[in-house]
């Protein structure tokens, strides 16, 4: 056959094709600015944005903000792509759902939300879930044919750090 393939395993290259389409919205909103400036003389003037003034929403937000959202979803996404290269897929697809956990901890921090009991009886379940597949990768990892499982302790370090 002659013909030799690699396993493909650079996960700043997926991380950054990612940023480039999160960069890409960006530049669709300056493009939109620029067409409202062009049609109406000032982009604050276009009927959307006077609607959104007229029902009492800001308008005025600097769009420079996305940036530190974006530069940490980016951070997480690459941390997520490298932990990818030390534990099995199936393994990652799990842990991913730790995020509904940070999620909750951060509105009850952040915005102060009160969880009910439902809520707590969830984010139990799912923690116990995550655990125990984390748990089962690090117990039952062969160490053997592919690289994805021979360091799980470090991909589940990873995958909750990110």
């Amino acid at each position: 056959d002659g013909k030799h393939y690699e396993k493909w395993t650079h996960p700043f290259a997926q991380s950054v094709f990612m940023f480039l389409g999160e960069a890409g919205c960006f530049i669709v909103y300056i493009f939109m600015r620029y067409k409202d400036k062009l049609k109406y003389g000032d982009p604050d003037k276009a009927p959307a944005i006077l609607e959104a003034v007229k029902s009492g929403k800001r308008t005025n937000i600097n769009p420079w903000l996305l940036l530190v959202p974006s530069l940490f979803d980016n951070m997480s996404s690459s941390l997520m792509f490298i932990a990818l290269g030390f534990i099995p897929a199936s393994v990652y697809q799990m842990l991913r759902g730790v995020i509904v956990l940070i999620t909750a901890l951060m509105s009850i921090a952040l915005l102060k939300r009160v969880l009910y009991w439902h809520h707590w009886t969830a984010l139990i379940l799912i923690t116990g879930g995550i655990a125990l597949v984390g748990l089962a990768a690090v117990l039952f990892s062969e160490g053997g044919g592919d690289d994805s499982d021979k360091h799980p302790i470090i991909g589940i370090v990873l995958m909750i750090a990110a």
